[in-house]
């Protein structure tokens, strides 16, 4: 007894019909996501890039202030560095009207934000100095100082009235000037000895300040930056060495109601003080090294 299949079930039963519907099923699963989906992916993608953004911008700013802070410091080792190596003058102008009395600029002339060096050869006038490198800060970070930094200069050089202070103790100086001698000292044009201070600061900014130091009779340069320092009465500190200290947060529920004020009073009587530098520049034949604080003053 023979059978009549019909002829679309045989069609149907042909391997390459099975082939033809499996292409038709893969491209379907290729054809990729809705405009739905992707305007959602991409929304997401623009929330986490704009938070990354704004907590970096803390870690930026800080970043720039320490770039600005390693310019002066690196400057002024370089000066005092070639002096010592070539056996000559070379004299370091920080902001406006700073050059050397009568010295050509053909790097450009000092503004407030500059760092000028000029080699002053032995043998000639004040005029013939030669302007070897001029460095700007960053445009938003300036050579000053604000209300709420400490009432003692760093080295106790100067009373901090004054954004670059150095000369001290000199009159008829410019303040705005580091000469050092083949020696490593640091003296100005009229050759007394030169110690001083200079402050850089993002406006409005107080934890951003940072100070650098010079030493006439040695050359030693030093940094500094703003660091908070909390105020204790004499019974808090007595109470501190006889129960030892022990971390606490502020929290809501923590003690008692007067406890809690108490603590938030001792964390609001803050002052400022210059701390050292934890890290320092030094040049050598492979670049820069950074080096604690405690090894740059036996090198300073």
């Amino acid at each position: 007894m023979r059978v009549y299949w019909p002829r679309a079930l045989s069609f149907a039963l042909r391997p390459e019909t099975f082939t033809r519907l499996r292409g038709l099923m893969q491209e379907r699963n290729m054809r990729g996501v809705s405009l739905v989906e992707m305007m959602i992916v991409v929304a997401i993608l623009m929330i986490m890039g704009s938070i990354t953004f704004i907590s970096l911008q803390p870690a930026l700013r800080e970043a720039q202030m320490n770039a600005a802070y390693d310019t002066v410091l690196s400057q002024i080792r370089m000066a005092r560095q070639r002096s010592i190596e070539e056996r000559k003058r070379y004299i370091v102008c920080l902001g406006a009207a700073s050059q050397p009395l009568g010295a050509a600029t053909p790097l450009g002339a000092p503004t407030a934000q500059s760092i000028q060096v000029f080699r002053w050869d032995l043998g000639t006038a004040i005029a013939a100095a030669v302007q070897i490198s001029t460095i700007n800060l960053p445009q938003n970070i300036n050579f000053q100082r604000m209300a709420g930094f400490p009432v003692a200069a760093p080295d106790q050089f100067g009373a901090g009235g004054v954004a670059i202070d150095f000369d001290q103790g000199v009159a008829g100086g410019n303040k705005q000037q580091i000469m050092f001698m083949p020696d490593g000292a640091a003296r100005d044009t009229l050759g007394n000895l030169n110690n001083g201070v200079v402050y850089i600061l993002r406006p409005g900014t107080l934890y951003s300040g940072k100070a650098v130091t010079v030493f006439g009779s040695t050359g030693r340069i030093r940094g500094w930056r703003i660091a908070p320092r909390r105020l204790r009465t004499a019974a808090q500190r007595a109470a501190r060495r006889v129960r030892g200290f022990r971390p606490r947060t502020l929290c809501r529920g923590y003690g008692s109601i007067r406890d809690r004020a108490r603590r938030v009073s001792s964390y609001a009587r803050r002052t400022t003080h210059y701390a050292p530098m934890n890290r320092t520049l030094l040049k050598c034949a492979g670049g820069q090294v950074e080096l604690p604080d405690a090894v740059s003053t036996l090198i300073g």
